[in-house]
């Protein structure tokens, strides 16, 4: 994205070259609305009114933080501020403007850019008004009006061309539940179109069932959990929250600790009808791992809303397998009259990694699949033909605060992954909806490429490995290390993948 004077802009509009204008888009890698182009027009105009050198270079427009559905309109960088201004052609409210200002400030001061200051405006053309946001002297952020004079200082500034896409990322943004609690219960976080758009017909219609689905990666948690401190802190609606696997840390102390009744599906077989009854709402998230038909019938005898969440694709015991559980999802859907609320936009997907992952699970040429652009700076892959020398690599990460996640073993003391139980903070199952910066993982000799089909198997253990090993490598947000140990067919295949050569 190239950053552009708003009076060229202005200009060429004025000049009405249909042609020009197309090719100068296509120059500045972005699109303009016609409505946004009256917008910058009417503003250059007010700018001039007010000062006749008016500095108005060094902005770009459009910017989409990725992965996140937040766009700024106009953004300029200068030595000690970043600018923000907002366009709007039809008339809103100053609550609206001032909400939508406030959420500009929070993802702008997640920006790796050392501005001392960050301000923001809002140009309503219709009536030629211009709102600023200001902290007054009780700390309360508030709008003022029409302070032309100010806009025209910052403007003064002289602007810096910056990369955008390495001051911001979407991780600095994606909050998590149980690893940024604190950010998740002070609401320091913010919802994509699309979930805020689920979690308004969920609430809207409280007598109604739902089930939000999504692949992982889609914030199906995070709305859940979101839903649940709205309805307890807003609607003072009692909620029971039953979490499909054990309790992570988070759970156990600083949610529950915090107004939040969360328990393990083990408990549940204990509840009475008299137990359900002090609730009104029950969630219930990674529902695809239920497979006991008696613990479902109890769940759907609970009489107020029920809203499960979960990913039919995601499971890590057999029991689990969609193809002999006897918990049949749709089946489900159907006899409970429950709403399925596909979530799509992967708010916690990285290209590179979801790139790798896909290409490891399935022998292919990957250098007739690569995406241009793609590099695989932040996989990294280590070969040892001994365990203990695995170990104290993974041992090595760990103190570098690599999270390293080992596959869960089953009971036989003689299974593959046992040995790896003492140096690995985390087994697959106590991940379950976490996600961490950076995963350390295991590939051990137990698995192998089907030469038919071209799929990535395994064997020889409790928990298929296929299904642990998958839940690990998904849990990442920014890095992945995988340690491969006595399987150089596997090995081979990474070494491929990341030495694929762009189209």
């Amino acid at each position: 994205m190239r950053f552009f004077d708003l009076m060229t802009l202005d200009n060429i509009r004025t000049v009405n070259s249909f042609e020009t204008t197309n090719e100068y888009y296509k120059y500045l890698d972005t699109a303009f609305r016609s409505q946004e182009l009256n917008d910058i027009s009417n503003l250059v105009k007010q700018l001039n009114e007010h000062s006749q050198e008016v500095n108005t270079d060094g902005f770009c427009l459009g910017f989409k933080i990725p992965q996140i559905s937040k766009e700024f309109d106009l953004l300029r960088f200068s030595k000690d501020l970043i600018l923000n201004i907002e366009l709007k052609s039809k008339n809103k409210t100053e609550i609206e403007i001032e909400k939508q200002l406030v959420q500009n400030l929070y993802y702008l001061k997640g920006f790796n850019y050392e501005a001392k200051e960050i301000h923001l405006y809002t140009y309503m053309s219709e009536n030629n008004c211009l709102y600023h946001l200001i902290k007054n002297s009780n700390n309360v952020y508030v709008l003022t009006k029409n302070d032309w004079n100010s806009l025209i200082r910052d403007l003064s500034n002289n602007s810096e061309k910056v990369n955008l896409s390495n001051i911001c990322t979407a991780n600095k943004f994606l909050v998590s539940p149980f690893n940024n609690t604190d950010k998740f219960l002070n609401s320091e976080y913010f919802l994509t179109n699309q979930q805020r758009d689920f979690k308004k017909t969920i609430l809207d219609n409280y007598e109604k069932n739902y089930f939000i689905k999504g692949q992982a990666g889609t914030g199906k948690t995070l709305l859940a959990y979101d839903i649940a401190k709205t309805y307890l802190t807003k609607e003072k609606k009692r909620v029971l929250i039953i979490h499909c696997a054990n309790l992570n840390t988070a759970q156990e102390n600083k949610l529950n600790m915090s107004g939040f009744t969360i328990v393990p599906i083990k408990e549940i077989n204990n509840y009475t009808q008299d137990d359900f009854s002090n609730y009104d709402v029950l969630i219930v998230d990674e529902f695809q791992r239920m497979h006991e038909l008696t613990t479902v019938d109890k769940i759907f005898e609970f009489r107020g809303q029920i809203i499960i969440s979960g990913d039919p694709k995601q499971w890590l015991n057999q029991k689990e397998d969609p193809e002999i559980n006897p918990v049949d999802l749709d089946k489900l859907l159907k006899e409970h009259n429950i709403s399925c609320l596909k979530l799509s936009e992967k708010i916690r997907n990285n290209e590179e990694i979801a790139f790798f992952i896909k290409h490891l699970y399935k022998l292919s040429k990957a250098n007739q699949d690569i995406k241009k652009g793609i590099t695989f700076n932040h996989i990294h892959v280590e070969f040892f033909q001994d365990k203990n020398k695995a170990k104290q690599f993974a041992s090595q990460l760990i103190e570098k605060n690599w999270t390293v996640i080992n596959l869960t073993p089953g009971y036989n003391q003689e299974e593959y992954y046992k040995d790896f139980e003492e140096i690995s903070e985390y087994s697959s199952h106590d991940v379950i909806g976490q996600e961490f910066d950076k995963v350390a993982t295991f590939i051990g000799s137990n698995f192998k490429y089907n030469q038919q089909t071209g799929d990535l198997t395994s064997a020889n253990t409790y928990y298929p490995s296929v299904k642990t090993l998958f839940e690990n490598l998904t849990r990442t947000k920014e890095e992945l290390y995988l340690i491969i140990i006595d399987n150089i067919e596997v090995f081979r295949q990474c070494i491929k993948i990341i030495n694929s050569p762009e189209k």
